[in-house]
């Protein structure tokens, strides 16, 4: 889950723990970006089109295919990484500024992986 620092803390002290260290992992938000775009299954931008495709093919992927392309798919992630999502979705804030927040305190490690 995409908790911000102060977040982690409140769960961790309503548990009733009070001395925990944090792993922090992350990885390079370019790859977040192609990963996501490839494992997520993002909301139609032409809804209209969407039902309608699936409704004369029942085949709902042609639209994923070719009208819901990865390029579309990149954007949206990539956006979503720099501005955040700001609407309760996974990135409510910027990437930049929710690593920033575990960034220079005494109890986090923090880790990146590839």
């Amino acid at each position: 889950a995409h908790y911000s620092y102060e977040q982690t803390l409140q769960m961790l002290d309503a548990d009733g723990v009070t001395d925990a260290r944090i792993i922090y992992i992350y990885r390079d938000p370019r790859s977040v970006v192609l990963s996501a775009s490839h494992y997520f299954r993002f909301r139609p931008i032409y809804p209209e089109v969407y039902k309608l495709i699936k409704c004369v093919t029942g085949d709902a992927e042609i639209y994923f295919k070719y009208i819901h392309s990865l390029a579309h798919r990149l954007d949206i992630m990539t956006k979503a990484l720099v501005n955040g999502t700001g609407d309760g979705a996974f990135l409510k804030i910027p990437w930049r500024e929710h690593i920033a927040g575990y960034q220079g305190k005494d109890d986090v490690l923090m880790l990146s992986y590839e």
